[in-house]
């Protein structure tokens, strides 16, 4: 079969006996088909997958696909011939049949309601530019708003002038200091100073007057004051000290068998009593309490710090610890189905192998995320284009059950930075379903 490059691909569709749209296809790249809307012709509601590839055109060569469902009729080499019979002369690559086209082909491929016609022939001429005559062509006096030019004209000669004249006239003169000001107006704003009288400084003592004035105060402070362990300087120091403070009011708890307020308080005619906080406090350990007659009683126990494992329960027990530990968070990343490769020169067998061995790095994208939503699961169908140095140049999501934007956001990442062991003539679309859940 020849093949030639001075005719074009012209694919028409039909659907329900309709027809719905036709094109002509002079340059690479796949003629795709169905309810996606990255495809060449969007077909929605109808029976057909989201992305079906028909034709591929590289090279000024036309290859076409087609399945066991499809059925039509397609010439070859000047012969007619069904699909079921081409599928003998086609070759099979990953459940569909490729079959090369000359320019002398055409044929109609039917699945569903849809029909697919197509052959070769010259592309129609492009349309004549249309120019406007001269008349009808504007010119920069016709376009111009002539209202608007004259306001705007007037406005910039008035703003014009106003600057012009403001420039002209003279500065308001500076803020006079206190230097400029000539001294005979000085005197009257600022008034002279009152003078004050110094005193006569007193008579300085001798050093040896000072001494002695020193030691007479000090040989009368002892003679007033009483020994320290007198009976009349405990008297005194208690004296004072009943004076000062909550012991002014509380009153002293010692053997004095007076009456104080604290014995007011905690008397024997009430319920309140000494002795009945004496009950309640028995058998608290470290407190000290004090009667009014001075007798004191201390418990058992001493303040200690404790920690919560040394705690008691009221049953007897003591409080279990134990030490902090992370929960791992798991998940799993799985492959719905195989990968979908427009190209008949790349396997996509070996695409899919690629994709799997990778899986781990989409993996933690999904784990960094159901440590915050552990319930969170669904499936992302990706689709990427491969270069033709097998870099990765365009990542898509075509379907998210998950509903996640950060795990799409991070899975788009990486698969940016994959390099994949192919290098096919043009850039080859490829479709992969990843399935997300927990562990």
């Amino acid at each position: 079969m020849t093949t030639g490059t001075a005719k074009a691909l012209h694919v028409g569709v039909i659907r329900g006996g309709k027809f719905i749209d036709d094109r002509y296809f002079t340059g690479g790249g796949p003629v795709t088909v169905g309810e996606g809307e990255r495809n060449t012709f969007v077909l929605p509601l109808s029976a057909l997958p989201e992305s079906l590839s028909l034709f591929q055109r590289r090279n000024g060569r036309t290859t076409l696909f087609f399945t066991d469902e499809m059925r039509g009729r397609v010439a070859l080499a000047g012969r007619d011939v069904e699909l079921a019979e081409a599928r003998k002369l086609a070759r099979r690559a990953g459940g569909r049949y490729e079959i090369l086209l000359d320019e002398g082909s055409r044929g109609r491929v039917s699945f569903g309601d849809v029909t697919i016609v197509f052959n070769f022939g010259p592309p129609p001429p492009a349309p004549p530019r249309s120019v406007l005559p001269p008349e009808a062509r504007g010119t920069l006096f016709n376009i111009v708003d002539h209202t608007f030019t004259a306001v705007l004209a007037v406005s910039v000669a008035l703003h014009v002038g106003f600057v012009g004249f403001v420039s002209q006239r003279e500065l308001p003169p500076a803020e006079l200091t206190m230097e400029d000001i000539p001294d005979r107006f000085a005197k009257l704003l600022v008034p002279d100073k009152p003078v004050v009288e110094e005193k006569p400084k007193a008579e300085e003592q001798k050093p040896e007057e000072t001494a002695k004035a020193e030691e007479k105060v000090e040989e009368e402070a002892k003679e007033e004051a009483p020994p320290k362990d007198s009976v009349e300087h405990k008297q005194k120091v208690q004296k004072a000290v009943a004076d000062k403070g909550l012991v002014k009011i509380v009153g002293s708890l010692g053997n004095t068998g007076g009456s104080s307020a604290l014995a007011n308080v905690f008397g024997s005619g009430g319920n309140f009593t000494v002795q009945n906080i004496g009950e309640a406090l028995a058998g608290a350990g470290g407190v000290v309490l004090a009667t009014e007659a001075g007798a004191a009683r201390r418990g058992d126990g001493a303040a200690q710090a404790a920690s919560i494992g040394d705690l008691a329960t009221t049953g007897g027990g003591r409080v279990a610890m134990r030490e902090k530990r992370d929960v791992a968070v798991k998940g799993q990343v799985s492959a719905e189905g195989d990968a979908e490769v427009d190209s008949p020169s790349i396997d996509k067998d070996a695409v899919a192998k690629f994709i799997r061995l990778r899986l781990r790095s989409v993996q933690g994208c999904y784990e960094a995320q159901l440590k915050r939503s552990p319930t969170l699961r669904g499936k992302i169908v990706v689709r990427f284009v491969i270069g033709t140095r097998g870099q990765v140049v365009e990542v898509s999501i075509d379907q998210d059950t998950m509903g996640n934007d950060a795990v799409a956001s991070c899975v788009r990442r990486i698969i940016k930075t994959w390099r994949l062991p192919f290098t096919p003539e043009a850039e080859t679309p490829v479709s992969f379903p990843f399935l997300f859940q927990p562990g």
